[in-house]
């Protein structure tokens, strides 16, 4: 079987276009296991890996405002949005394993990972096993004090209320991945991103409410050399404000001489 097929996936909710084309709907088969992505825009290769939470048609504004620079592509692991249905949910290790393996296949020749929420610990996960075929890592944090998520929580951190639709239909087709993602331990990235030897960018937001700086303040302990990227929004920042967040990651990207200064999104520099 091929590893690369194309076609739409047939019974997922569609996204209704907001200029530019559509993102093109593809699947992949991986160690018997076959995973739906989008993709969208040309040059350097840009992986984001969808948090399980949510299917990958959430992230298509920031997806659009990546793509003016970059070809990239939204990947719903297996277990989450039109992918394969699992048993059970995987460790990090085997979801990093799964991506670097999809990395090889199509091949995407050195891309930038991006791990949303809880895909975080898995693309580390795949940084840590092949740093090699990784250009750089860029983790979109949530909380990692210890504290399990729930729904509620699971909610609050989607929001606008108009994405809880798509995280209920999720939560139907993939029961019990679905939970068994909501009572993972937060402090597994803690444990993922030590001795990362790829370049990293910590990316949070500092908005009402938000965690999340606390949390890439804290993984910094475990990683000195990671980039700090604060956005003024919420801790889901990269979907509310993804013009900000692809500023600064195209900032990242195109280098700092010191790694311990904060980038602001909006802005020509940091402190």
């Amino acid at each position: 079987m091929s590893a690369l097929a194309l076609g739409r996936a047939p019974s997922w909710p569609r996204v209704r276009a907001q200029g530019g084309s559509c993102p093109t709907v593809r699947t992949i088969q991986v160690d018997g296991v076959t995973a739906r992505y989008l993709c969208l825009g040309s040059g350097a290769p840009v992986l984001l890996v969808a948090s399980p939470l949510v299917p990958a048609w959430s992230y298509e504004r920031v997806m659009r405002a990546l793509a003016s620079t970059f070809t990239v592509i939204v990947l719903e692991l297996p277990g989450a949005g039109a992918s394969e249905r699992l048993e059970h949910a995987w460790t990090p290790a085997r979801y990093g394993a799964w991506i670097v393996e999809m990395v090889r296949r199509l091949p995407l020749a050195r891309p930038v990972l991006i791990g949303h929420g809880d895909a975080a610990s898995a693309v580390a996960c795949a940084a840590r096993l092949a740093p090699g075929d990784i250009a750089a890592l860029v983790l979109a944090v949530r909380s990692v004090d210890g504290t399990r998520s729930g729904v509620g929580s699971a909610l609050a951190g989607h929001a606008p209320l108009r994405r809880v639709p798509r995280m209920l239909a999720n939560a139907l087709r993939h029961r019990r991945t679905f939970l068994e993602h909501l009572r993972a331990d937060p402090g597994e990235l803690v444990r993922a991103v030590r001795d990362l030897s790829v370049p990293t960018l910590l990316a949070c937001g500092d908005g009402p409410g938000s965690s999340s700086l606390a949390s890439a303040s804290r993984l910094r302990t475990s990683l000195p050399s990671a980039r700090l990227l604060v956005g003024a929004a919420s801790r889901d920042w990269l979907t509310t404000a993804p013009d900000a967040f692809a500023e600064g990651v195209r900032r990242f990207l195109a280098g700092a001489r010191d790694p311990s200064r904060r980038l602001h999104p909006g802005d020509g520099g940091g402190t």
